[in-house]
């Protein structure tokens, strides 16, 4: 699994990996490819550079669905999914 900030599933993607773990990592997206259907264009002049608008890029429809499946249903522990990544 990497987890890369300001990306957007079906977005084709570089991306400098700058932490490794068992399990994860995380990356810094260096070039937008291609973008996925579900990216849009931010609102905010300073989206990417303040940090309090994380999901302006994703279409909001998309951002409810990954807001679902990141919550936990009742009496179960907490598991977040991430961004559906393909790494190629």
């Amino acid at each position: 699994m990497i987890f890369v900030p300001f990306t957007v599933p079906g977005d084709r993607v570089v991306v400098r990996i700058t932490q490794r773990r068992e399990r994860f990592a995380r990356a810094r997206l260096e070039k937008l490819l291609t973008p996925g259907s579900g990216r849009v264009e931010a609102r905010c002049p300073v989206f990417g550079e303040c940090g309090g608008c994380a999901w302006q890029h994703v279409d909001y429809p998309l951002q409810l669905d990954a807001k679902r499946e990141a919550r936990p249903a009742e009496n179960t522990p907490v598991q977040a999914k991430p961004s559906r990544l393909r790494v190629s």
